[in-house]
């Protein structure tokens, strides 16, 4: 039986078109592995930068605390304070209030709480032996008290920081003093670029005091969101979470060891993709689930979650900019 020419042709075409794909297979799959690594790289290198940026401005927020408290240490050691001298010991104070905006108010206290000395109130006069920070110094610790929204004349998120004192009679007292947190919101604030990018700081007691919705009179509770639980237990790590209208956003957070508190850096990962890093990270309102930010088809996973170790210079880095593919990979849940 004679082939018919045109089958023949057909067939010829087939196999022709077969040897081709399969020498191009292999340049196929080589091109997947590739851009599945870059995407790889783009997500950790986006991860790095806004851990590293938020690990640095709780180093910051840390640094203000433990300035102000080392302050407090070495008036502890003048001569007035040490010898619980009424007379003096505001003289030596009001010049502090009066020069350094941070300090509202600095007195010292008797072990029992009485405050022997205040720039605001007469001796004697007001007790603090049940608040938390004086119960830590008078143990011989330093104390730093939660955010209060102060009201009044004032108006103003304050906290309380306080050290032991020992007085030249054997016997124990309590420095404390009022520090305004206006300079360290506008120090961390002013990194900060564009409006794509929210920073919150959140206290000991899962309560924010920077960032939005939060202002002189309000401290909005935060002790349901994971990065805040996760924060105040002293982790450090970036997760994705959908916020109330849906939109999903990359945060990244860190602690404030010594001061107590949580920083929050949140940005839609809408613009987390390509964006100029010399911010922290991640806008977010008030996230309703989250998850780990991972690739679990690679080796290398993009989350890693560590006790935090800031540094206490606020960090820049370079731009980041990622092409399409691992731009919708951070997506993938």
């Amino acid at each position: 039986m004679v082939r018919s020419p045109t089958r023949t042709l057909a067939r010829e075409r087939l196999r022709v078109i077969a040897v081709i794909a399969l020498a191009f297979l292999p340049l196929v799959l080589i091109e997947t592995a590739i851009i599945g690594q870059q995407a790889q790289a783009g997500r950790e290198s986006i991860e790095a930068g806004r851990l590293a940026l938020v690990r640095s401005a709780a180093g910051a927020a840390d640094g203000f605390v433990t300035g102000n408290i080392a302050t407090l240490h070495a008036l502890t050691q003048t001569r007035s304070i040490r010898g619980a001298d009424v007379a003096t010991v505001n003289a030596i104070l009001r010049p502090i209030i009066q020069n350094d905006p941070n300090w509202l108010t600095i007195g010292l206290s008797t072990a029992d709480g009485w405050n022997l000395s205040s720039l605001t109130t007469a001796a004697h006069s007001v007790n603090i032996a049940d608040r938390d920070y004086f119960q830590a110094a008078i143990a011989g610790k330093d104390g730093v008290g939660s955010v209060l929204a102060t009201r009044g004349s004032l108006r103003a998120k304050t906290i309380v920081l306080a050290v032991p004192v020992v007085f030249d009679d054997g016997t124990r007292g309590v420095l404390s003093g009022g520090l305004s947190l206006a300079n360290i919101e506008k120090q961390l604030n002013d990194v900060v670029p564009g409006t794509a990018i929210d920073l919150r700081v959140i206290d000991r007691l899962g309560h924010q005091f920077i960032g939005p919705g939060s202002d002189a009179d309000t401290l909005p509770d935060q002790n349901a969101l994971p990065e805040v639980k996760q924060g105040l237990a002293g982790l450090s790590s970036a997760i994705l979470s959908n916020d109330a209208a849906g939109g999903e956003n990359l945060i990244a957070f860190a602690p404030a060891t010594q001061a107590g508190w949580v920083v929050v850096l949140s940005e839609p990962t809408s613009s987390a993709g390509c964006s100029s890093v010399r911010s922290f990270a991640s806008r977010s309102s008030v996230p309703r689930s989250s998850r780990r930010w991972d690739s679990r088809k690679s080796r290398s996973s993009v989350v890693r979650t560590a006790r935090s170790t800031p540094t206490p210079v606020i960090a820049q880095s370079s731009n980041t900019c990622i092409g399409p593919a691992s731009r919708a990979s951070l997506g993938n849940r």
